[in-house]
């Protein structure tokens, strides 16, 4: 008896519980030929009448193993050969990445995977990102953070659906998927790295995970069980922690006072929060976190240089993220205006814009910004001479927003701004005209910085 459709309808039950896809949406599927990302990729496949979906694939050869590349692309060719799934092939060179990055062979070839994906998703207009992380992914994430230190965040394994990515088969065993491609008779292939134990997650997989195993043979499921806890608790600090600049500040800046007489579990994440703001990428470190702290003890015109070109600045009673002035001077640059469609994202310049026709789907991340009517066509374009935004009351110049809200000029062309028929809706990262209201929306924008 097939495996199939117990697992199908597994996954069909998370992906519904975790509001992962709507009918009408594109999914790109990172395919690499192994067993988790064949199974991920049939499994959409045969569901994608049923979920309303478009699907396409992604393969990205890294260069570490060229004399496996050719017959593992040849076999992704043909598994989508057959279901008729358009697929798109990207190449690079992780060593000389990580020579030039100095970062580890994993994380440049992670960095070089996502980018090639997040490429791909634009040119085919793929508003998700599909990656077949399973449970003992999840487990083995979870152990290798909670070795590092980590936080809630950390401790909260791989998230079901973040930044436009999801993972569908994250609840699905190893075992689960060998069965469920054995069955259906598909054929993958095998990486040899993931049996050398000179990497860490390896170690992990062939050493600790047994032990656990025999300790209690559902270890796997009860680690993802309090990593879905910790998740939770994360969201409602991180919520805390943005209403904290909310109420003490706004955008990229925020009292002083009140950052320090905060609880740290608040002040540690609106540091963050604030890095972010000014232009930060990644996750600050817990000592650059606590450093950022130490400025609100200091004199009026401290500094501390951040990760990415970013800086900490005691301004008075204010302390504002922002580039460093040679960062300043490389800004962002200006660019081409973009149409917002229903459901699409658009990146640009560091921010993701979704334009949503009603509310937007549980689970969408970001920002949320209701508006009871816009007026097509909807863009996101740069600021123009003469732009002006209604917010309060109050006919406001953006340039004179910008100047008021300590924007670098060299950065100013960069800021996109969501325009409709009447103007000036929204400035990613400030205010929004009137016209927001509670309840059922018209129209919703989710802004993300990422």
């Amino acid at each position: 008896m097939s495996a199939e459709p117990d697992i199908r309808r597994q996954t069909l039950k998370y992906m519904a519980e975790w509001a992962m896809t709507t009918p009408g949406d594109t999914v790109l599927c990172a395919l690499s030929g192994g067993a988790d990302s064949a199974a991920m990729t049939d499994l959409l496949w045969r569901s994608r009448q049923e979920l309303g979906l478009r699907l396409a694939a992604a393969h990205f050869i890294h260069g570490l193993r060229p004399e496996d590349a050719p017959a593992e692309e040849e076999l992704v060719r043909q598994f989508c050969r057959l279901r008729e799934i358009p697929l798109a092939v990207g190449r690079g060179d992780t060593r000389a990445f990580c020579r030039q990055n100095r970062c580890g062979l994993e994380e440049g070839a992670r960095r070089l995977r996502y980018e090639f994906l997040r490429k791909t998703a634009q040119e085919t207009g793929a508003g998700l990102i599909a990656t077949a992380h399973h449970m003992e992914d999840n487990g083995e994430t979870i152990l290798l953070n909670l070795c590092r230190g980590a936080g809630l965040r950390g401790l909260g394994g791989i998230p079901p659906k973040r930044d436009g990515v999801i993972r569908p088969i994250l609840t699905l065993t190893r075992a689960q998927i060998e069965k469920y491609l054995a069955e259906n008779g598909i054929s993958y292939s095998s990486d040899p790295s993931n049996q050398s134990e000179e990497f860490a997650r390896n170690r992990l997989r062939k050493q600790v995970f047994p032990v656990l195993q025999s300790v209690n043979s559902q270890a796997a499921v009860h680690l993802c069980q309090a990593a879905q806890r910790a998740r939770q608790d994360e969201t409602y600090l991180e919520q805390a922690a943005r209403e904290l600049i909310e109420q003490h500040g706004g955008g990229r800046w925020i009292l002083a006072n009140a950052l320090a007489q905060a609880p740290p579990s608040l002040a540690l994440r609106a540091v963050q929060l604030l890095y972010a703001q000014g232009g930060g990428q990644g996750t600050l470190s817990d000592a650059h976190r606590r450093a950022v702290l130490a400025l609100c003890d200091k004199g009026p015109s401290a500094r501390l240089a951040l990760p990415g070109g970013v800086e900490a600045r005691r301004q008075y009673q204010q302390l504002i993220f922002g580039l460093t002035d040679q960062q300043q001077t490389e800004g962002a640059q200006t660019f081409a205006p973009q149409a917002l469609e229903e459901g699409k994202p658009v990146w640009q310049n560091g921010w993701q814009v979704t334009l949503y026709r009603g509310p937007a789907p549980a689970g969408e991340q970001g920002q949320l910004f209701r508006f009871e009517r816009l007026t097509p066509p909807v863009i996101l374009r740069p600021r123009q001479p003469g732009d002006r935004v209604f917010q309060g009351g109050q006919n406001k110049s953006v340039k004179k927003w910008m100047i008021d809200q300590k924007i670098p000029a060299a950065q100013r062309d960069g800021l996109p701004l969501v325009c409709d028929g009447q103007g000036v809706a929204l400035i990613c990262g400030g205010i929004a005209r009137d016209g927001q209201r509670e309840g059922i929306p018209g129209w919703t924008l989710a802004v993300r910085r990422i």
